[in-house]
């Protein structure tokens, strides 16, 4: 069975919100206990789970991936463009999900407070993050044996 160009893409923006969530759960670890953890961070609403409030934060990024797609500028461009792309669009999501997580973290966070001390002063968690979502598109886009 070969799987379409959008069932493919789907799959692939489903490393998007792992991503993200990965960042947050590591965020959470390293801030509660000061070094790398996994920890999920604690929500101010009752009733909601922390995955919910992800997915729903990766939002802006999952858009954007799938604009791309939809544009048709990750087929014409092809491999590179993917890894751009989904970098990119798991950026977004990411900081999109440091903003959404910000009050777990403390009560009185400006906009540029987020952007400096919980997304860039915490970028190695960023990038250990996207290993298991760029994981997820590689092998995705790699060709599979095709039997008739």
């Amino acid at each position: 069975m070969v799987l379409r160009e959008p069932a493919v893409r789907l799959l692939q923006g489903l490393g998007i919100p792992l991503s993200a969530g990965l960042f947050i759960g590591l965020l959470t670890g390293e801030l509660r206990h000061d070094r790398l953890w996994l920890e999920w961070p604690l929500t101010l609403e009752p009733g909601s789970h922390p995955a919910s409030e992800v997915l729903f934060a990766s939002l802006p990024g999952l858009l954007l991936f799938f604009a791309c797609s939809a544009l048709g500028l990750l087929r014409r461009h092809g491999g590179p463009a993917l890894i751009a792309t989904f970098v990119a669009a798991a950026a977004l999501a990411a900081y999109c999900c440091a903003v959404a997580f910000a009050p777990s973290f403390g009560n009185t966070w400006a906009p540029g407070e987020i952007f400096r001390e919980l997304y860039l002063a915490h970028w190695q968690l960023w990038v250990l993050s996207l290993i298991p979502g760029l994981l997820l598109v590689l092998l995705l886009q790699a060709p599979w044996p095709h039997t008739p």
